[in-house]
């Protein structure tokens, strides 16, 4: 009787903790591809992934500029209900973007970048994994299996990317120890990041750990987990590149021997 309640209460916090499935819905518009939330349709179109759409209306609350810009929207979904969303449009790296900066190729909209980042961060999202919700994508096709990609994400509320932070201040051991922990539960659910560095984690409620923009990146479920290390060593060379760069950089050996204390708990 006692092991049936236990079993019982056990499997009720299971319900109780567990993350509503993210239902989707696909559409075409011409040559315009769309995969978003069901909370939002009746209300998306492309004028949703045009940054001066949302400069008309005084929606964009912010911007983020590294090699090109990402905004922070205030918009509702279908039931009037606030959502603050973050909007990057997808751009070529490497020399091929002086003459093709965001045309990529694949054989059919499902295979390109926007749409195997929202499947990807969904699939995450379900495994209660610390990622932003996807809120949807657009895939423009050029013709000749050409696309341009947009994606909208939700945004982490009071979140700040880690390599800013590192600018003003230092984060305490407990920080970085929880920076390894959540890069090894991503790795035990055997997610590959595919851009592991300092400037792709964010730190909110003091604590608490996101890592965002998961293009080009999947699950590896190889038996050789080799990745995970070369993983680690990349984010480590960000922290190693940033202090170089920046003349005040808060980073230590120290707090890279936390954040393995961290990942190895």
């Amino acid at each position: 009787m006692i092991l049936a309640k236990f079993r019982l209460k056990r499997n009720v916090q299971k319900v109780l903790n567990k993350r509503p499935t993210l239902k989707s819905i696909e559409t075409t518009d011409g040559s315009v591809q769309f995969k978003f939330l069901s909370e939002f349709k009746g209300r998306l179109n492309n004028d949703w992934f045009d940054a001066e759409y949302w400069l008309s209306l005084k929606k964009v609350t912010g911007t983020s500029k590294g090699r090109f810009t990402t905004y922070f929207i205030q918009t509702q979904d279908n039931q009037q209900q606030p959502v603050e969303m973050v909007l990057r449009h997808y751009y070529r790296g490497g020399l091929v973007r002086h003459f093709n900066k965001d045309k990529f190729f694949f054989k059919n909209p499902s295979e390109s970048r926007a749409v195997r980042e929202f499947d990807l961060l969904s699939q995450m999202w379900s495994l209660k994994l610390p990622v932003p919700r996807p809120l949807a994508c657009q895939v423009v096709s050029h013709g000749f299996g050409w696309f341009s990609n947009d994606i909208l994400i939700e945004r982490i509320e009071g979140a700040k990317d880690a390599y800013n932070l590192l600018l003003k201040k230092d984060l305490t051991p407990t920080v970085w120890n929880e920076i390894g922990k959540t890069i090894r539960l991503f790795h035990d659910h055997h997610v590959f990041h595919a851009d592991l560095n300092i400037h792709n984690i964010l730190i909110s409620n003091q604590t608490d750990i996101t890592l965002i923009d998961f293009d080009r990146c999947a699950f590896n479920l190889s038996s050789n987990d080799s990745w995970k290390q070369a993983n680690l060593e990349r984010l480590k060379r960000s922290l190693e590149k940033e202090k170089t760069l920046n003349t005040i950089f808060y980073y230590t050996e120290q707090n890279w021997s936390d954040l393995l204390v961290g990942y190895q708990k």
